[in-house]
């Protein structure tokens, strides 16, 4: 059986016992707003504990588990029932509660225990009959998200950020009493673990629509001017995932658990590289690349290579370092931020430790905001100058030039391991939105393609040992893994195939101590590779 078939035996039987079975909680608000939510949670009104749990163990035979019992928590393949109850609370912890059973209370002081309005709706299992004493409906109608009752909502502090995490995703607002209850509500209490698994509900579930991107990505948006851009990405960056930090912000809240966050309000931005809010500082950029990379992962990672969590996360931290690096350049007028991705890795990995990330996720997104700027380095080489300050120019992967290609495939090999990855997100982090910076997207597109379609080619035929052995290698065993990393390095670089590029290694000042003079080799294609050793970005 299904769960809504296995619900509806449980609310037959419970019929004919004289009792009612509800779908509670988020069931019902889900499904009043016509949105998908496969865990449904029942509530069992009307006949005593016994007999509940003698008709869960004849619909599921062996199957039920009475975990939670004193709570009045049954669990049935994945399907939480519960009695009414009231909890009083009796200390600081989130376990700190005296629960009081009570089958036969009326439902409005049943829901009188939960958090909002939105979630203290009863629908009958059996005819949809909606019971909803404290107008949820109309609240969801309204987009509003208001308390059931002010003495219960205040014993627990992980409720502010349930109201944050509901705001970023359902685009609600919550009402002006609620606002002012969750500033007056101490959060140091709460488990770090709880705090981030909220945050993540926010990252992972909230979205942004197509149109709202484009508002701030399009070619219309790049011909605005810059306060015509900062009215627009304030309006962007107040939806979506990062409506979860704005909220806690709007609350006096960012500072108790996010204070790396919190830091980004007080670091300014130049309004003409970073016009992302009203305010031009780290934190409007951030949330606006916040919710471009949710963009990037719903709408531009069709086939799911990113981890959504890490990626989201990384966006969230990769400018974590700009507090402490900003400076103002009286020469150019303008705040700077040299290093900020060198200083916010530590920045990074203290703040995740602190919530009890996962290690993937706090290497991952150390990664990402080590790594960030280096991708910009093949805009500030000459090679790609023209197109940039031209965007009519046509340029694609087809038509690079030999040293476009070994440019861009150098910086790019450095970031193989996380490049889709850092690739998506240059184009979050890109929000100044002129013609120039659609000129860099696209190179960079067609940079990764070149690179892509040169690896592909190069993992037709890997290089092993033996290859640089048939051609003479003498060298010490300790030097062979060096070896084979220049011969790749300038396969890689070189529109060249194997057999070439080992020639160029073994024709090199620097490792031609290590070939046996006497074996025969076509010489012609040697080159010597040490000015390729000086080859920087920018040259």
């Amino acid at each position: 059986m299904s769960n809504i078939e296995i619900a509806k035996e449980i609310a037959k039987r419970v019929s004919e016992k004289g009792g009612q079975a509800y779908y509670v909680g988020g069931y019902v608000r889900d499904t009043l707003m016509g949105k998908v939510n496969k865990d449904i949670d029942l509530e069992i009104y009307g006949i005593p504990e016994d007999e509940l749990k003698n008709i869960l163990k004849d619909v599921s035979g062996n199957e039920v588990s009475l975990v939670g019992k004193s709570f009045g928590v049954y669990k049935l393949n994945g399907i939480d029932i519960a009695l009414p109850r009231k909890e009083i609370k009796t200390g600081n912890k989130h376990t700190d509660f005296k629960v009081i059973v009570d089958p036969f209370m009326s439902p409005k002081e049943a829901l009188k225990r939960r958090d909002f309005t939105m979630n203290a709706i009863l629908a009958s299992v059996l005819t949809n009959d909606i019971i909803d004493p404290y107008n949820g409906i109309n609240d969801i109608a309204d987009k509003v998200i208001r308390c059931v009752d002010k003495n219960t909502f205040i014993e627990d502090p992980l409720r502010v950020y349930r109201a944050a995490q509901f705001a970023a995703r359902f685009d609600f607002k919550l009402d002006r009493d609620l606002v002012e209850l969750c500033k007056k509500i101490d959060l140091s209490s709460l488990s770090e673990e709880r705090v981030y698994e909220e945050m993540k509900k926010a990252l992972l579930k909230a979205s942004v629509d197509a149109k709202d991107v484009d508002a701030v990505s399009s070619v219309h948006y790049a011909s605005l001017s810059t306060e015509e851009k900062m009215i627009k990405n304030n309006i962007f960056s107040h939806k979506g995932p990062a409506n979860f930090f704005w909220t806690l912000k709007e609350l006096d809240q960012l500072k108790t658990h996010f204070k790396e966050i919190d830091d980004l309000i007080a670091c300014p931005q130049d309004p003409k590289y970073h016009p992302e809010g009203l305010e031009c500082n780290a934190f409007e950029h951030t949330m606006v690349a916040l919710n471009k990379a949710s963009s990037c992962c719903n709408n531009i990672d069709k086939n799911n290579i990113m981890d959504k969590e890490c990626f989201m996360i990384g966006a969230l931290c990769h400018d974590l370092g700009k507090p402490i690096t900003s400076k103002y350049n009286e020469e150019k007028g303008r705040w700077t931020n040299w290093d900020h991705d060198k200083a916010g890795v530590e920045i990074t990995k203290g703040f995740l430790r602190r919530l009890k990330a996962s290690n993937k996720v706090i290497n991952y997104a150390a990664t990402m905001t080590a790594e960030h700027m280096k991708l910009y380095n093949l805009f500030n080489n000459r090679q790609f100058s023209p197109y940039i300050s031209n965007p009519d120019l046509s340029f694609s992967a087809d038509t690079m030039s030999e040293k476009q290609k070994k440019s861009s495939r150098k910086v790019l090999d450095d970031l193989s391991n996380l490049l889709d990855e850092i690739s998506f997100a240059c184009v979050c982090d890109s929000a100044k939105g002129g013609m120039e910076d659609i000129a860099k997207i696209k190179i960079l597109t067609e940079c990764v393609l070149d690179y892509s379609n040169r690896i592909k080619e190069m993992n037709k035929t890997p290089l092993i040992f033996s290859d640089i052995e048939r051609f003479g290698y003498v060298g010490p065993a300790n030097m062979i893994g060096d070896v084979l990393k220049e011969i790749r390095k300038q396969w890689l670089l070189h529109d060249v195939n194997k057999d070439e590029a080992i020639k160029m290694v073994v024709g090199s000042s620097k490792y031609k101590e290590y070939w046996d003079p006497h074996k025969e080799i076509d010489k012609d294609i040697n080159e010597d590779i040490d000015e390729e050793e000086e080859l920087e970005i920018g040259d």
